[in-house]
């Protein structure tokens, strides 16, 4: 296992995926090609604004809630799961 910090890069519209290396006290990126959120819109709905993170108790599945900058009221938020 390994912790990770997850953020959002708005201009790129995805996410940022990095490890965290308690011994040398540093992150090392994980992010992989598929990070892209909300590519089903655009303008200011396709723009990542806040992120948390959820893991799921049954099975241990990592998941990222996006918020957008600005969204319909119904999606506002994604729900993208980590994948290694």
């Amino acid at each position: 296992t390994v912790d990770v910090a997850v953020v959002t890069e708005r201009g790129q519209k995805q996410l940022r995926i990095y490890g965290i290396d308690p011994d040398q006290r540093r992150l090392y990126d994980l992010t992989g090609s598929n990070t892209s959120v909300f590519t089903e819109s655009t303008g200011d709905e396709s723009l990542p604004m806040g992120v948390a993170l959820y893991q799921r108790p049954s099975d241990g599945k990592i998941y990222a809630i996006v918020s957008r900058k600005r969204g319909p009221r119904r999606g506002y938020l994604g729900q993208y799961e980590l994948v290694s």
